[in-house]
């Protein structure tokens, strides 16, 4: 590792700026052939952190409970970052290339795979919950690296439940370097399972049953018979679910164990859960194994924070005589006073409730706007 460091007047950024310049062909370009951490800090600044060829933009802080008193933020990361045991541990375990492309871990990342190696030692399941944007296949790489190191037999099977999801999950593994098999159907995926010589594969969770929402019970009474009794997946199976809130339904769940009933089941989300599915979820894959929140994500500069206006569609009474004689009739009992106060109140709803086409209104505004403006069309 090569580490700038500044005084403290003068920016950490300027060290990241020297960093880059220093991997240019004209300056020392061949001293950073055998660099892992590329870093640059200063006292007040702390420490910052990325690897040859990173963008400044794409340098991180690394986010650790601290235990101890330093005298300084830089004092406080060298020594979560750099003590021989991590420094080791980040270069072996959380190093690779994607498509050509050298990354290092974010600190969730890190802890996230660590905390799942302790469920797996325990062969216990759970969720791992990352915001968006957090590297969630980034992840999955690192994690099946170490789980095809550390356990025998060991193959991963990665489900997920869209199209474009799967050809991703295949891409992130090939760009680093990682052979991903991807089921073709129903029977491939069967065949390739019975098979020990695939470690790695990856299938769209339809290919546990498509259309199998309604008698779930004699769909999977169908898997088992279709399976046959020589039937036997092998290998130590661990299956990682991505957007496991989505589409991981107890009965879902019931399939897949039905084809795995040895598997290790691990889910991936980074979507707010409604309290319906969290505790579907929670029920089905058991409790987090690690969390990294949107708020955290938005800190970090890994998102964008969320806005949200309200639209204001002009729209209009189409008959206004026959809600007034309508309001009276439901208020004949009120005094004028009450009256009054419900007016003020019916005033206020009148938008929202008085139209049929107020959604199709708002979504032709939408539409709209992205037609027409600049930084939306482009």
């Amino acid at each position: 590792g090569v580490l700038e460091l500044k005084r403290s007047t003068i920016s950490v950024s300027e060290g990241i700026r020297q960093n880059l310049s220093n991997q240019q062909g004209r300056f020392i370009e061949r001293f950073f052939t055998t660099m892992q951490l590329v870093m640059a800090g200063n006292d007040t600044g702390g420490l910052r952190y990325g690897t040859i060829r990173t963008p400044e933009k794409h340098y991180l802080h690394w986010k650790e409970e601290s235990f101890g008193t330093y005298k300084t933020e830089l004092d406080k990361h060298l020594v979560q970052l750099c003590n021989k045991e991590r420094f080791l541990e980040l270069i072996h375990d959380f190093v690779l290339f994607d498509g050509g492309i050298k990354k290092v871990c974010r600190s969730h990342q890190y802890f996230g795979v660590k905390a799942s190696r302790k469920r797996i030692i325990d062969r216990e399941g759970g969720i791992i919950w990352h915001s968006q944007g957090s590297g969630k296949s980034l992840t999955m790489v690192w994690l099946t690296r170490w789980i095809r190191e550390h356990v025998d037999n060991s193959r991963v099977l990665v489900i997920t439940d869209r199209e474009e999801l799967d050809s991703q999950i295949v891409r992130v593994f090939k760009d680093a370097g990682e052979q991903m098999t991807r089921a073709t159907s129903g029977a491939d995926l069967i065949d390739l399972l019975d098979r020990a010589d695939v470690p790695l594969l990856c299938s769209l969770v339809h290919k546990f049953g498509r259309g199998a929402e309604g008698d779930f019970e004699s769909f999977i009474e169908a898997m088992r018979a279709r399976l046959g009794k020589d039937f036997n997946p092998k290998g130590n199976i661990h299956v990682f679910v991505d957007e496991c809130h989505r589409t991981q339904s107890g009965k879902l769940h019931d399939a897949m164990k039905a084809i795995l009933p040895n598997a290790l089941f691990i889910g991936f989300t980074g979507t707010p859960l409604l309290k319906k599915d969290k505790q579907t979820s929670l029920e089905v894959f058991g409790t987090y194994i690690h969390t990294y929140k949107f708020n955290e994500a938005v800190a970090d500069k890994v998102v964008l924070d969320l806005r949200y206006e309200a639209r204001d569609i002009d729209q209009h009474i189409s008959d206004q005589q026959s809600i007034d004689e309508w309001f009276e009739a439901e208020t004949k009992g009120l005094t004028p006073v009450a009256k009054a106060e419900l007016k003020k109140r019916w005033g206020t709803l009148r938008k929202l409730f008085s139209s049929k086409g107020r959604l199709e209104k708002i979504v032709i505004d939408i539409i709209k706007d992205f037609k027409v403006k600049p930084r939306l069309s482009t």
